[in-house]
């Protein structure tokens, strides 16, 4: 039972859908690339293999391993983890995997960030994104997984614990700013009617903030992500975050979430870079570091705010309390 278990897990089909080359831990940022490249999900499991790909993680070390196979194959991890013959069996098997399909693993992935659409301007064939929902000057996104549950028991804690973090923040070399879409006139007015006509009888009556709400797109940023960085030893011991390198290769925009209907697109050229990795992580590091004490800062300015707030109050009420004596 056990060898027909190992070898159908030998077998099992774990390849992402496209091959991408990334021998080295950290990958040129600039290279072209002469096919069509596909982009995964931004899914748990797809996290895992780009951690393997990107050499995060270690052929060598067993609980590397041995979490794969949990996350992966958890009815295999739960059946053999227990005995120590077996399952050295099931891990070599499961080494002998990832060595085999990591050229395999994702590093492109389509990020999917949902925003609103405001007015047309049909003098400037642009539609405007909805107030409060644009993309101002902006390096770093935090990207979590859009699958919410975890597999075979584990938690977030355990799964940064083990090398695997849920999440990442990801650090682009240039600042994105995004507040307005080009649009034929012919295109934005199916749009709208597309959205429209879920409004029914209320088409006509529903304006402002209101009717924006109804006119919901989907930004899909396709990235290539090729170095992964922590901030252990940059002097802040509190920021355990993973930090992904990541070079944007194409922008489009779509009226629903299968992402069929498309209203924008844009290609990204790859220029040659003037920075190293190193020297762009550090900036965006430092930079994600005065966001969080300026933070830090109007939270403190806040509780000192409502702790004078409570002590005239009290104030307030003693001499109250004394009038009336």
């Amino acid at each position: 039972m056990l060898i027909r278990k190992v070898c159908l897990f030998l077998f099992t089909v774990l390849v992402i859908g496209f091959s991408s080359f990334h021998a080295d831990a950290e990958v040129d940022a600039d290279d072209g690339f002469s096919f069509a490249p596909e982009y995964s999900e931004t899914t748990f499991e797809n996290f895992v293999k780009l951690y393997w790909a990107l050499s995060k993680l270690s052929l060598e070390n067993d609980l590397h391993v041995d979490t794969f196979l949990r996350i992966n194959e958890c009815e295999i991890y739960r059946d053999y983890i227990n005995n120590e013959l077996a399952w050295s069996e099931v891990r070599e098997s499961g080494r002998s995997l990832i060595k085999k399909e990591i050229d395999s693993y994702p590093i492109r992935f389509n990020i999917v960030i949902p925003m609103y659409l405001s007015e047309y301007d049909q003098n400037k064939n642009i539609f405007e994104v909805m107030e409060g929902h644009e993309i101002n000057d902006k390096s770093m996104f935090l990207i979590q997984p859009t699958n919410n549950k975890l597999p075979c028991g584990l938690n977030t804690s355990d799964l940064k614990r083990y090398g695997y973090p849920v999440e990442f923040i990801m650090m682009l070399p240039e600042k994105l700013t995004i507040r307005e879409f080009p649009m034929s006139e012919v295109l934005a007015s199916s749009f709208i009617r597309m959205k429209s006509s879920n409004l029914g009888n209320q088409a006509n009556y529903i304006k402002g903030e209101r009717l924006y709400k109804t006119r919901n797109v989907y930004l899909s940023l396709k990235v290539r992500i090729y170095s992964l960085r922590s901030a252990e030893g940059l002097g802040r011991d509190s920021d355990d975050r993973l930090y992904a390198l990541a070079a944007l290769e194409k922008i489009e925009l779509f009226a629903d979430r299968a992402q069929t209907v498309q209203l924008y697109a844009h290609e990204v050229r790859a220029r040659q870079a003037d920075k190293t990795a190193e020297e762009i992580f550090m900036e965006r590091w430092v930079e994600a570091q005065k966001l969080r004490d300026e933070e830090a800062r109007k939270r403190m300015e806040k509780i000192k705010a409502n702790d004078r707030n409570d002590e005239v109050g009290a104030v307030g009420a003693e001499a109250a309390a004394a009038a009336q004596q």
